[in-house]
């Protein structure tokens, strides 16, 4: 049935309306003001329950931690939740290879575990600490502030020394404090420490995300340790970076190997990959590999692992799985190219943590939800194979990115952009 309502009715509903309506509102305003009326809560900001890093000593022994305390253990089957009774973040593991495990984060936070679970370590430290490795055969962590600390026993010890800046003759320009002058050490190596220093520590200039800061690594005066005219200090910080259009550029990651040089390498978060060798005059230098890895600013190497054959893998800030052959190099001049460089998108999320026991057993974690993926590289077809991706069962500390005890700072202790 179609109804048809005529103009004069319909002017009469609009007016009883409009009287109702006035009505309605007059009422409401001669109400007194209640003070126990209450609002509805915004809701919660969804938990980013984030796994940040992953190491074991085996396929079958493998951990993965991440934000809010998160630690999980994958015996070969499945991945078990382990309890550190923390909130922190935990950022990173390593081993030296003997079987024990580290484990570093925030608020200066240290476990190890030697076989039989996970015990925390005084520290003495407050910072947030986001790297751990072997620097000269020594345990060492370091973080935000140019925390430096070294193992003896049980005791971490901080590393207290004056740095120098030497210009390419080797003349000193510049002396400088770690705690003072370094924004963040990020990643151990055997022969380095890398992260950033403050470009502009002398001005009142607040550092905001990576803004005033740049790349380099940190290691031993022994450069000239026979020309006492250039002064003699106990380290010398040398600035590394792989593109200078960038405004900032930091070193974030490595691999470590004391007996063949050319298997310490560097990533950069501009994308860039560096290896280290001898020039001429027999100076260690970080030779870099052409060309970068990335396409996007910021977006740069988080994690490498290196296989038995010197074969390099890296994963990114754009959700890339990277292969590159031990004898990878592009001339820069002639663009001649020998061994090969894989690049694979397996992620539309940032990629954070690498660890393989061989090709076949590779392990990856990120900024993907209590997930951690396991790939196998397949070097006849020259690609990465998607294994399993395992969703882990996690029980505790839900807060939200940003609201937790660090907040503020990304995985490698950068502030956060505003």
């Amino acid at each position: 049935m179609k109804i048809v309502a005529h103009r004069s009715q319909a002017v009469l509903f609009g007016l009883m309306t409009l009287v109702l309506l006035a009505l309605f509102v007059l009422a409401a305003g001669c109400f007194e003001d209640n003070s126990d009326v209450t609002y509805p809560t915004p809701p919660k900001a969804p938990s980013k329950i984030w796994m940040f890093d992953v190491f074991g000593t085996a396929e079958d022994n493998v951990y993965a931690c991440g934000y809010g305390g998160a630690m999980f253990h994958f015996d070969g089957t499945g991945w078990t939740e382990v309890d550190l009774g923390t909130t922190r973040n935990v950022v990173s593991i390593w081993g030296p290879g003997d079987g024990t495990l580290y484990a570093c984060g925030g608020a200066g936070s240290i476990w190890r575990n030697s076989g039989s679970g996970w015990n925390s370590m005084d520290s003495d430290a407050s910072n947030y600490l986001v790297g751990i490795g072997s620097f000269e055969g020594d345990v060492h962590v370091c973080g935000v502030g140019g925390t430096l600390l070294k193992l003896s026993g049980s005791t971490w010890n901080p590393v207290n020394s004056s740095m120098i800046i030497r210009d390419p003759m080797g003349a000193p320009t510049d002396t400088l404090s770690r705690v003072e002058d370094i924004e963040s050490l990020v990643t151990v190596n055997h022969y380095f420490v890398g992260g950033a220093y403050r470009l502009k520590a002398w001005q009142e200039d607040e550092v905001i995300g990576t803004e005033f800061t740049d790349g380099m690594v940190i290691g031993p005066d022994l450069d000239f340790p026979d020309e006492p005219e250039y002064g003699r200090f106990d380290w010398q910080l040398r600035p590394l970076r792989g593109d200078e259009i960038a405004a900032s550029e930091w070193v974030q990651s490595s691999t470590s190997d004391d007996e063949i040089l050319g298997n310490n390498y560097l990533g950069t978060t501009e994308g860039w990959v560096f290896q280290l060798t001898r020039n001429d005059q027999g100076r260690l230098v970080w030779s870099k590999k052409y060309p970068r890895i990335t396409s996007n600013p910021r977006s740069g190497i988080n994690d490498m692992w290196l296989d038995a054959n010197g074969n390099l893998y890296m994963i990114t800030h754009e959700g890339q799985l990277v292969f590159q052959t031990h004898d990878y190099d592009v001339n820069e001049t002639t663009y001649e190219t020998t061994g090969y460089r894989v690049i694979q998108s397996v992620s539309s999320n940032s990629l954070t943590g690498l660890w393989a026991s061989d090709p076949d057993h590779i392990f990856v974690v990120g900024l993907v939800e209590k997930t951690v993926f396991r790939y196998r590289y397949d070097s006849l077809a020259q690609e990465f194979v998607e294994v399993a991706t395992d969703t882990l069962q996690y029980s505790g500390k839900s807060a939200a990115w940003g609201d937790g005890p660090d907040a503020g700072l990304d995985r490698f202790g950068r502030p956060l952009e505003p």
